[in-house]
């Protein structure tokens, strides 16, 4: 653990905030709409994978460390039918100690959301679970697992929704390409985590990003209002390779900019390893 976090103290020190992209020149695009339930056109490009991320804050000339995220990626069966299954887990690395894990299950090929398990744990021993179903016209409290603290959860929906939480797995299945813009149907399932809608994702631009061992990778950037309305805009950078987030940037009410960059990838395309 302590390897993987001086690892990723250095890549902080020497990683540059990424120039934003001029827009204004673009063309209009015509928006897709990602409908749950449909076939994905790039659903093969997500494979079984660890990937590891650095959280952190930029201010001024200051980065804080906040904790290092692993999303791992696999296929099992369940009920007698291949799912895809994504777990989280975070660790943080500063004065305020906590881990927390994650457990989501999928419809595969079309990534319609099925369950979410949550449990935290804080420094003091305290450990807070949650888990909900992703129902055709409704996220439910799951009454049937133990401890829950949001059983009687109740969140009618209009149109099926996405996890928001997997959005980085999910836009692995986009096609993405030059002008490429497109509406997703997201939810955060829980109380106090917003409602559901749609988000708009635009492919604005190329750009090569730099990677620790100093080559340079060719990567997508994408760009989405944030779904705080006090916060600035989010963009991605996403290899065009591979389609996996390497790098994403927020802008904070305060000034500063909260940064995920990937660390590691150990995912293979056609038998090679995916860059990272």
């Amino acid at each position: 653990m302590w390897k993987i976090i001086a690892m990723a103290l250095v890549c902080v020190g020497t990683a540059r905030i990424a120039q934003a992209v001029d827009t204004s020149q673009l063309p209009a695009a015509e928006v897709e709409t990602l409908k749950v339930g449909a076939p994905l056109p790039r659903f093969n490009l997500l494979r079984p994978s660890t990937r590891l991320y650095l959280r952190y804050k930029i201010v001024g000339e200051q980065r804080s460390t906040v904790d290092i995220w692993r999303r791992q990626v696999s296929f099992e069966e369940r009920n007698g039918r291949r799912h895809l299954h994504i777990t989280w887990r975070w660790d943080s690395v500063g004065d305020q100690k906590f881990s927390r894990m994650a457990d989501y299950w999928f419809d595969e090929v079309t990534f319609r959301p099925l369950t979410v398990e949550r449990r935290v744990t804080k420094d003091d021993g305290t450990v807070t679970v949650s888990g909900f179903r992703y129902l055709p016209g409704q996220v439910v409290g799951m009454v049937d697992l133990p401890d829950n603290s949001a059983k009687d959860f109740v969140q009618v929906t209009d149109t099926p929704m996405f996890n928001f939480e997997t959005d980085m797995e999910l836009f692995q299945t986009l096609k993405l390409r030059r002008e490429f813009k497109v509406s997703i149907p997201f939810y955060e399932a829980g109380p106090g985590r917003g409602t559901p809608k749609y988000y708009t994702y635009n492919v604005i631009g190329e750009e090569k990003i730099p990677e620790p061992d100093g080559r340079s990778l060719d990567c997508w950037v994408m760009r989405t209002e944030s779904s705080n309305p006090k916060w600035g805009p989010t963009r991605f950078w996403l290899s065009k390779i591979t389609q996996v987030v390497i790098r994403e940037e927020t802008a904070l009410p305060d000034g500063s900019i909260f940064v995920k960059m990937l660390l590691s990838d150990d995912s293979e395309i056609d038998g090679v390893r995916a860059p990272s």
